[in-house]
């Protein structure tokens, strides 16, 4: 046992105390005459201030300790260095391979190379619960590259052919914007020449000749 109540010479009580490694013992003071749980307690208080451990229930000397901090040292790195089990990837069936040739003979134009309307390898994939990888992979083998999709080709053409009439317009815009601002400041100008005039010539000049 790791705990024996004990007596000194003196007839002190006290709790000789076992190292579960190796059984070395070492005889501490019991607090207060007690020996049971609490007074075990103490006892390994007074141990790891000597450099025991208590571990699991289990009382270890500073050498076994020590020993015991190797051995889990070396473990970590025997683990560390023993190579991780690596999955084999995942390879189609003959009936995925057929399933995708099938599909792919309805919705990819050959001789555009690319595929028809919006779909693409992962349309494909998700129609036909596979992995995308697969798709493109015999894909390329036996129909041709990824050149997009018909609704790509569309709307490439169509942002083409906005191009030009964005640019006219926004130089329309543009020298409509400064036209606007230099006849702001012009107006701006007139208005502040008038408003001194009225305030030389005077209101009652003003209401003579019918400016208000």
């Amino acid at each position: 046992m790791s705990f024996e109540p004990v007596r000194s010479d003196t007839g002190q009580p006290c709790i000789k105390c076992s190292c579960g490694d190796c059984g070395k013992t070492e005889v501490v003071p019991a607090i207060h005459g007690k020996t049971g749980h609490d007074g075990e307690g103490q006892a390994v208080k007074k141990l790891q201030q000597r450099s025991w451990t208590y571990i699991g229930k289990r009382l270890r000397c500073p050498t076994c300790e020590a020993k015991r901090k190797v051995v889990n040292m070396q473990d970590r790195k025997k683990v560390k260095q023993e190579p991780a089990m690596v999955t084999p990837a995942r390879e189609p069936t003959r009936a995925d391979k057929r399933q995708i040739m099938d599909l792919l003979e309805d919705v990819y134009d050959t001789d555009l190379e690319r595929y028809r309307h919006g779909d693409t390898d992962d349309t494909v994939a998700d129609v036909l619960n596979v992995l995308p990888g697969w798709v493109a992979a015999i894909r390329e083998d036996f129909f041709g590259p990824d050149g997009g999709n018909q609704e790509i080709a569309d709307l490439d053409a169509r942002l083409s052919e906005l191009v030009a009439p964005m640019e006219a317009a926004s130089e329309k815009a543009s020298a409509a914007a400064a036209e606007l601002g230099k006849l702001r400041v012009e107006t701006a100008e007139i208005r502040k020449k008038l408003e001194a005039i009225k305030v030389a010539v005077g209101p009652r000049n003003l209401l003579k000749a019918g400016i208000k």
